[in-house]
């Protein structure tokens, strides 16, 4: 009997599991908090909760041990500031995961117009990283508020983060949905699109604010939008003190400014075009990747193939180049900004409607692939070659970019070619032949010294 005891007593006085303490941004407990760990095998459902009692705390005596756990917490009111670690399923000993839980703000977006006959209006908050503030959280996502007057409601705002306001219309060609489910339709059908973003604004206080915008004329033909007010609960206009300049997206520039900048990136693409146009036929190469071997004959026929369509991969490589749509499509670049700092200059600029990029190695299947579209960038250049130095390429936000870097230039035709290039995954290293067939000579990962793709037995 007295064994029995001590087996239960050392049950109930084990440490469980997991546990942790959830407080305020002021360091006081939150009561009545709820816990949810979750077992997710590529999808995540709920497998227990717990509530924080009077100091904070709560507790799980049991874990999922078939799948791989994670942990959440939800108030009514309140949001994520910080937490202080992860779950992890192969951890033998009792894990603590403590959190902050946040006061937020809340905004009401006011649109003084109606979308046109025949296209949908969304509005959503988009995240645009934390505002340079001590204490500011981390990572965020994207908000889709509920419908509102004229407009849309954002209940539970992170304060002290950056947001972007995005309207987004949409329109649905009747002739596309024929006799298909709707469900379908959505899925196989590309719909147009026309897209405003706000500059960046913070919310800082724990109120419900109000952001009105007015329709404004878009040099470009979309959709724009001046935002004319945005006040607190106290009515107070706070525009000039909540909404922040942006480079990328604020006014176009105008007059001179705007015939210099065009200027410098006439010079940038024309010293670029002998590596960003097609490349002369009359030459070949061996492509190598892994165990595979092609050899690759460059001819009149080779370049007209639409199997060859993406003219980089006659040069050892699949790429198209953000730079390319630059000089191709002039009147489809707006800039909106240029800076020189001594030897280097800055364009800043956006598209008027969105391109898509690509990058991969290989020829036949590609390998590590990556596709996406862009809507602006930063061009950094050297004032006296035109030689690019570093593409800053951003999807929708000037928060996340994708950067390609230059190495140095050297001659190729009548302009110059960069000797390599390096993205967040790859090196590529350059070799000129002939004084105008820019080549591939290698390909490897940054993080690694060993090649995965070479070009050799060049053949002018």
């Amino acid at each position: 009997m007295l064994a029995a005891l001590l087996v239960f007593a050392a049950v109930i006085t084990a440490d469980p599991p997991l546990s942790g303490r959830v407080l305020d941004e002021d360091g006081r407990p939150v009561i009545g908090a709820t816990l949810t760990v979750f077992r997710c095998y590529g999808t995540c459902f709920p497998a227990g909760h717990a509530a924080t009692d009077a100091d904070g705390r709560y507790a799980f005596q049991t874990l999922p041990s078939d799948a791989h756990p994670l942990l959440g917490v939800t108030l009514p009111g309140r949001y994520e500031v910080s937490r202080n670690g992860t779950l992890s399923y192969s951890e033998p000993d009792p894990q603590v995961v403590d959190f902050v839980l946040g006061t937020p703000a809340s905004l009401r977006v006011r649109l003084r117009d109606e979308p046109p006959a025949g296209w949908e209006r969304s509005v959503e908050l988009a995240w645009g990283g934390p505002a340079d503030v001590e204490g500011a959280p981390g990572h965020r996502y994207d908000l889709d508020g509920r419908e509102s007057y004229r407009g849309r409601y954002f209940e539970t705002v992170p304060r002290n983060d950056r947001w972007h306001v995005v309207v987004r219309d949409r329109r649905r060609p009747a002739a596309a949905l024929g006799s298909e489910p709707p469900e379908k339709v959505e899925a196989t059908h590309r719909w147009p699109e026309r897209t405003w973003t706000s500059p960046p604004l913070t919310l800082p206080d724990t109120q419900q604010y109000t952001l009105r915008l007015e329709p404004a004329t878009s040099p470009e033909g979309g959709i724009a939008f001046a935002v004319t007010s945005l006040r607190d609960g106290l009515n107070s206009e706070r525009v000039g003190e909540l909404l922040e300049g942006d480079g990328l997206y604020g006014p176009p520039l105008t007059g001179e400014a705007e015939a210099a900048a065009r200027r410098l990136l006439t010079d940038v693409l024309e010293t670029a075009e002998p590596w960003l146009g097609r490349p002369q036929p009359g030459y070949s190469y061996t492509y190598r990747s892994g165990d595979a071997e092609t050899r690759v004959e460059v001819t009149a026929e080779t370049l007209a193939s639409s199997s060859w369509k993406d003219i980089s991969r006659v040069r050892g490589f699949a790429w198209m180049p953000p730079l390319r749509w630059l000089s191709s499509q002039p009147e489809n670049v707006v800039l909106h900004g240029h800076t020189v700092d001594g030897g280097t200059a800055t364009i800043a600029y956006r598209l008027r409607e969105p391109r898509g990029r690509t990058f991969g190695i290989g020829l036949g299947p590609w390998g590590p692939f990556t596709q996406g579209r862009f809507t602006a960038g930063e061009l950094t250049v050297d004032v006296e070659t035109h030689a690019v130095r570093e593409h800053r390429v951003f999807s929708l936000l000037p928060g996340v970019a994708t950067v390609e870097t230059y190495g140095d230039p050297v001659p190729c035709g009548d302009g110059l070619a960069p000797s390599s290039l390096e993205t967040k995954r790859w090196r590529l290293d350059f070799t000129v032949h002939g004084g105008r067939h820019w080549l591939l000579d290698t390909a490897r990962p940054v993080d690694s010294d060993a090649a995965r793709v070479t070009v050799s037995d060049v053949r002018l």
